[in-house]
């Protein structure tokens, strides 16, 4: 039976990735159900509040693709929905405050990261150009910055372009992308929140200099074939048998390793490696070993994947 939707939702009939109609039926629930109305609420309540009103009559249907394991949500909101998620259920104040008071951890996994970047790409940092699409809050961009790399941000959130701005980042919008070369192109918790994540990779690597490279960074869905045997709408975030990999509304699209590939070998992306550029655990103090512990367990939860153009 088709799942129900309401004037707030677009329905998608082929896998966002592959095209594929060979689709199967993993998961159907009315959004209205109390273990779902919960979740969202456990959700939503700390950051805003979720308005149950513009779900109503909409199945959180979840769908399967036979070809390249995409698992993804069949009914997705539409741009208002989106904006009214984005902009008023999650109150940019209170996540604002939130993550200005991010552990020292946060932003010395982002300095590691950047130092990696340079020193792969083996150049100084003033001739990098570097984009974070889906930059958030802009603390990527203020890390690679602070190293004299020249950097970009491109987000939808007003807010947030807003708060990037105040803080002295460059700020694009999608209309300005095929202007610009980037060296690297940072997309990290993002892919799963893309309606059409075939179409917005394929438009991203026009961007990339030659050699240039894409991270895709998504929450780990390698596992989640035992998670929706379960669908425990009570497990928290990190748990084993956790749905964030599928969170309503927002993780549209889940990934398996597999998938990503399927993904980049449709655009002529060839998969890398960014080394290490030092060895960060031995001697360092107990408080950054303990630290690098928690970016170690944080990333466990994450699939992160290097791709670059291939050469022509």
């Amino acid at each position: 039976m088709p799942s129900k939707i309401n004037s707030h939702f677009i329905k998608r009939l082929q896998c966002p990735v592959c095209q594929s109609n060979n689709l199967n039926t993993r998961y159907s629930q009315s959004y209205e159900n109390d273990a779902i109305k919960n979740y969202l609420d456990d959700f939503y309540n700390p950051q805003g509040g979720v308005e149950h009103v513009y779900l109503e009559g909409t199945d959180y249907s979840l769908k399967g693709c036979m070809d390249c394991n995409l698992v993804f949500q069949e009914n997705i909101p539409n741009d208002d929905l989106m904006f009214r998620l984005y902009e008023q259920w999650i109150d940019a104040n209170i996540v604002c405050k939130a993550q200005e008071q991010y552990p020292l951890w946060y932003h010395e996994s982002y300095a590691n990261q950047v130092v990696d970047l340079i020193s792969y790409f083996k150049e100084t940092p003033n001739n990098l150009t570097f984009l974070d699409f889906g930059m958030g809050w802009g603390k990527w961009c203020l890390m690679a910055k602070a190293f004299g790399c020249k950097v970009y941000g491109l987000e939808l959130s007003e807010a947030r372009i807003a708060y990037a701005k105040s803080n002295g980042l460059d700020v694009l919008k999608n209309t300005d992308l095929s202007k610009y070369e980037f060296d690297y192109i940072n997309t990290d918790q993002v892919f799963e929140h893309i309606p059409k994540p075939l179409e917005t990779l394929q438009d991203l690597i026009q961007c990339l200099k030659p050699n240039g490279v894409i991270k895709i960074s998504v929450p780990n869905g390698n596992t989640i074939e035992k998670v929706l045997e379960h669908m425990d709408w009570n497990a928290k975030k990190g748990e084993s048998n956790s749905l964030n990999a599928v969170a309503p509304l927002e993780h549209i699209n889940c990934f398996k390793s597999q998938t990503i590939k399927k993904l980049a070998s449709q655009c002529d992306l060839e998969l890398i490696e960014i080394p290490k550029a030092r060895k960060q655990y031995k001697s360092k103090t107990d408080f950054v070993k303990k630290s690098i512990k928690e970016v170690t367990k944080s990333k466990g939860e994450s699939t992160t994947l290097f791709y670059k153009k291939r050469r022509t």
